[in-house]
């Protein structure tokens, strides 16, 4: 039989659309959660862009990583999607002389005779797909972007004469540049959840986790999940409410960033709406709350510079404990950077002291940001924890340090 008829009776293959599983809602989410982590204990530091994608597929929008090449953005994608069961997953570079054969199948000469239309054998191929990996969507060329605007935003692929819904659940794209080009500006607009992957900066640690595996790939994690049950998650997010206090942060939120000259369209903020309720949904919520607005130091931006500019104006809002817990990481950043750097001409008995003098104030960091977590409401601590994790690196990378100029 032609792999592009479908039941021998002249038709051309239509992918099939996922329907909602009959799951419990409350155990899809925990099942999901539990898929964050175990990920995330397979990825060094990523664990905020493993998140990101979880709230990409429940909200349905399309999830950007920006970093620098071999940081692990296509593998973090491929084991997201290896790790729900049933799901169709495609992958791929992009590049000027990528043809629309090679996302979209091959294309059928008869077809094209007759109807003055290309048609393509979209079977195995991105439409065909419920998660796809496409690597440096903006080298694309002119014919190749054009046809994945829908795609990428309503899930619509133009096959011929027939204009068909695809199964495609969500996209990961990674690249270490974004476009300055308007031309590209419509492609860059369907990314709607935007993550900084940069290169790991707990190397010691790294390298321990790198050893311990002996250069073997991560494993995706065994889960009980399908493709249905995250539409189901979708279907259940939907749901979520939006009262009149989460209006007026959300209101207070608009004016903060448009003062900074961060200015979100109308549908932007309906898509950053859907991600709150989304958020929501993963954490147990029936309505949105303040501390949804976190979504949005994902959604601000659109230059990698600005992205800690604008997590900082949102937790402002949205959790204030966050602000204040940034602030001590930039300030443990900054005595990190300045202890690792060792000054010509010193000795290392005055090294050694600087060493010390930065874990003391690393200490007591982190003594003060376990205050506030441990007198916050434990929904409230996601983020501090995050940071308490990221300051305990540093602190113990001192430490090694010290060890190590030491002798002990």
């Amino acid at each position: 039989m032609n792999e592009r008829k479908k039941n021998g009776n002249g038709s051309y293959y239509t992918p099939t659309i996922p329907q909602a599983s009959m799951a419990k809602p409350d155990a899809i989410r925990k099942a999901a959660l539990k898929l964050v982590d175990d990920l995330a204990s397979s990825f060094v530091e990523r664990e905020e862009i493993v998140r990101g994608m979880l709230l990409g597929i429940v909200s349905g929008y399309n999830v950007f990583i920006w970093g620098p090449p071999g940081t692990g953005k296509s593998l973090l994608a491929r084991n997201f999607a290896l790790a729900i069961n049933g799901a169709k997953y495609f992958e791929t570079q992009m590049h000027g002389g990528k043809t629309p054969e090679a996302l979209f199948g091959p294309s059928d000469p008869e077809a094209h005779l007759q109807d003055a239309e290309i048609r393509y054998n979209i079977r195995g191929m991105l439409p065909d797909s419920n998660i796809a990996m496409i690597d440096e969507p903006f080298r694309a060329n002119n014919v190749v972007l054009d046809s994945l605007l829908p795609l990428f935003n309503e899930r619509h692929f133009q096959n011929g004469p027939d204009l068909i819904q695809t199964p495609l659940r969500f996209v990961v794209s990674g690249s270490n540049s974004v476009p300055d080009d308007q031309d590209l500006e419509a492609i860059w607009d369907r990314f709607v959840l935007r993550f900084v992957g940069g290169n790991v900066k707990d190397r010691r640690g790294f390298f321990k986790y790198a050893c311990a595996r002996q250069g073997k790939s991560p494993k995706p994690p065994k889960t009980i999940l399908t493709i249905e049950d995250f539409v189901r998650a979708n279907e259940e997010a939907a749901k979520v409410k939006v009262t009149s206090v989460s209006e007026d942060a959300i209101t207070a939120c608009d004016e903060k960033l448009m003062e900074k000259g961060f200015l979100l369209s109308e549908r932007t903020w309906m898509q950053a709406i859907n991600v709150m309720k989304a958020n929501a949904w993963i954490e147990g919520r029936d309505e949105v709350t303040e501390e949804d607005l976190v979504v949005l130091a994902h959604i601000a931006w659109d230059d990698p510079k600005d992205a800690k500019v604008v997590e900082k104006l949102v937790n402002g809002i949205a959790n204030p404990l966050n602000e204040r817990a940034l602030k001590f990481l930039d300030t443990a950043e900054t005595i990190t950077r300045d202890v690792e750097t060792r000054k010509d001409g010193e000795t290392d008995s005055t090294y050694a002291v600087r060493i010390a003098d930065g874990a003391t104030k690393l200490k007591s960091i982190l003594q003060r940001l376990r205050g506030i977590i441990g007198e916050s409401p434990a929904s409230r601590t996601t983020k501090l924890r995050e940071i308490d994790a990221k300051i305990a690196v540093m602190q113990k990378r001192i430490k090694e340090k010290a060890g190590d100029l030491l002798g002990i």
